[in-house]
Formats: C-alpha cells, sequence, structure tokens
C-alpha cells in the first residue's frame, strides 16, 4: 500500500469544500498556502487534501485545522486581506489581459504565484478558521469573504482561460486538459505529447509541505477511507445562529438544487439539513424552523441566512447529511452545539 495512504488511516478529515468540477490547474498550487503561512497559528500546518473523481473536494485535516478566536488577530488579518486586494488588483488585471499561446506558460506561472499568495490569507475563509461573537466582525468577515472571492475567480477565468487556448490550440478536448497536472500542461504546450486524462482520477496530498499526487485506484481507495472520516463521531458543528427547534428532517443533497421547487413548495416547519446552502435557496428559509450542514462556519451563506431569519443553525458538522434522513425528527439546540436525532 502506498505509505501516505497507510498514513491517512490513521487521522479524521473534514470535508471543507464540494464542486460539480474543477480543473487541476486551479486548485493545484493553492494547497501550499500553508507552507511559511505568517498568519497560521502556532505554525502548524495541517494535511490538506484535493480529490477529483466525478467531483472535486477539499479535506483537512481536524485535529490541526487553524483556529483564530482572538479577535485582535481577526481584525489583523482582515486587513491583510483588504490591503492585499488593493494592491494587486491593478497587477492582476494586467496578468490576465493579452493572454495568447505564445505567453501561454508564462501566464499560467504569474495566475499561479497569485493564486498562492492569495490563498495564504483566502484559505482561512475557507475553512471557515474564525471564532468570534463581536458583531461587527461577523458583519465584516462575510463581506471580506465575498471580496475575495471575487478575486480569485478572475484568477480562475484567466486561468481558465489559459487552458480554453491550449485545448484549441493542441487540439485535445478539454475534459482531459482539466485533469493534467501543470507539469503535464507544460509538456503538452511544448512536446504536443500527452495521454488522454478525460477519465482519470487524481487526488493531491499535502503534507509537511511537500505535495503527493495519487492517481487512479490509489484514489478510489483514498475516497472510501475520507468518507469513513466524515461518518465518525457524533453531529457536531459551529453555532451559527443560536436558538432551539425541534421538527422533521428535510434534506437536499447537492445534485437536489437543480429541484429546489419540486422538493420545497409547500413545506413547512422542517428542519433544513444540506451539505450547504446557496443562494438560490433563500426564498425558502422562511418557511424552516432550522438548518444543519455537513460545512461552511460562521461566515458562510447559511449562517449568514439563518441569523437574517432568526432561526437556530449549526454548520459544519460533517456528517449530517450522512446519519440524518427525511422525516426524522430531530432536536436543534443550537445553544448547546447539540442535535438530537428523536425517532
Amino acid at each position: 500500500m502506498n505509505r501516505i495512504l497507510d498514513e491517512m488511516k490513521n487521522k479524521t478529515f473534514s470535508r471543507e469544500v464540494t464542486y460539480h468540477t474543477l480543473p487541476v490547474l486551479v486548485f493545484e498550487k493553492e494547497l501550499l498556502y500553508f507552507k511559511d503561512n505568517p498568519y497560521l497559528p502556532n505554525h502548524q500546518a495541517p494535511i490538506s487534501i484535493c480529490i477529483m473523481t466525478d467531483h472535486f473536494e477539499a479535506w483537512i485535516e481536524s485535529a490541526k485545522k487553524p483556529i483564530i478566536n482572538n479577535d485582535k488577530e481577526i481584525k489583523k488579518l482582515l486587513k491583510e486581506s483588504k490591503a492585499y486586494i488593493k494592491d494587486n488588483r491593478k497587477g492582476l488585471e494586467t496578468t490576465t489581459s493579452n493572454i495568447t499561446a505564445k505567453n501561454i506558460l508564462e501566464k499560467i506561472n504569474d495566475l499561479n504565484q497569485i493564486n498562492g499568495d492569495l490563498y495564504k490569507l483566502y484559505a482561512f475563509f475557507i475553512n471557515e478558521s474564525f471564532e468570534t461573537e463581536d458583531e461587527e466582525l461577523l458583519e465584516e468577515l462575510p463581506q471580506t469573504r465575498l471580496e475575495m472571492s471575487k478575486f480569485a475567480q478572475i484568477i480562475w477565468d484567466g486561468l481558465e482561460k489559459c487552458l480554453e487556448i491550449i485545448s484549441k490550440k493542441s487540439g485535445v478536448k478539454r475534459s482531459s486538459i482539466d485533469r493534467m497536472t501543470t507539469n503535464e500542461l507544460r509538456s503538452l504546450v511544448k512536446t504536443r505529447i500527452y495521454e488522454d486524462c478525460s477519465e482519470r482520477q487524481i487526488s493531491i496530498i499535502t503534507k509537511d509541505n511537500q505535495a503527493h499526487i495519487l492517481f487512479g485506484g490509489e484514489v478510489t481507495e483514498l475516497a472510501a477511507i475520507l468518507k469513513q472520516s466524515r461518518l465518525k463521531g457524533q453531529m457536531r458543528g459551529s453555532i451559527a445562529s443560536s436558538g432551539k427547534a425541534n421538527g422533521r428532517v428535510l434534506k437536499v443533497t447537492a445534485e437536489q438544487y437543480k429541484k429546489l421547487h419540486e422538493i420545497l413548495d409547500g413545506k413547512k416547519d422542517y428542519i433544513l439539513v444540506t451539505p450547504m446552502t446557496r443562494p438560490e435557496i433563500t426564498p425558502f428559509i422562511k418557511n424552516a424552523k432550522g438548518i444543519i450542514t455537513d460545512e461552511g462556519g460562521i461566515t458562510c451563506h447559511a449562517a449568514i441566512i439563518a441569523r437574517e431569519f432568526k432561526i437556530p443553525c449549526i454548520v459544519g458538522t460533517k456528517n449530517a447529511t450522512k446519519l440524518l434522513q427525511d422525516n426524522d425528527l430531530v432536536e436543534l439546540d443550537a445553544v448547546k452545539n447539540k442535535i438530537t436525532k428523536l425517532r
């Protein structure tokens, strides 16, 4: 067995991000965001995992997940984040302009560098590393996260343009291009030699500031390890909006967001259980008695809308959608951070 996989079996991980798909080029360099990161508490970098099967997931080692609960430190990081965006916006616009087949590798290098620098700050927002009860910070954190998300999207759009140019110039289909590492893309541009990667499963594990790349069967084995990690323990997360509520579970999976009206129209007084909420579910929240999510923290969408609608909410449970089923009667105690299945 791969030694790194053997090590993963003895760890517990929490899933932080889920996407339908994401090009390897976009997330490959992001994983080194904790390397030499001056904002990392105690300078202890957790193991980070990105895994691409039929969808994309990002995981982090639970025991070493960075937590910043000092308001002074949170304010400092907020200030640095805003300054980074302000100081680098023009440079990013210059980098993303005039991308051509001739300068494609140079542009990829520049965008990867900016992406890595951004994520030294942005990672704390994505991983929901903040704990505070300061109302001003609770309002400012989501706003700053949104600004950083917009900045990151410009980088992603630039990398997306690079991938489109490489695909068009080489004649290689995008489904294969998206699964190639940066080194494989460089080789394709320089030599036109490549292997079809369109069906390839890939994972990148970052441990001790080193990246370990897995393919195929090893990725399948890693996915199984992460699934078991997610099922461990009780349903506990972070209190995003305090209060208590009893109700029947109404579960909405990531795939079901395409048919929200079919699932939620006419439903009332339910406890919404979902991996993470999205903006399109907001109109239905007025009929919910509470929210429980697998992912997120105090700055996530579920936390914001729960406080807006003044309903109890616990986010970041990691396993609620696995342990709770439709029509289960549950007690949601977002005062003691406790979720109890009654029957």
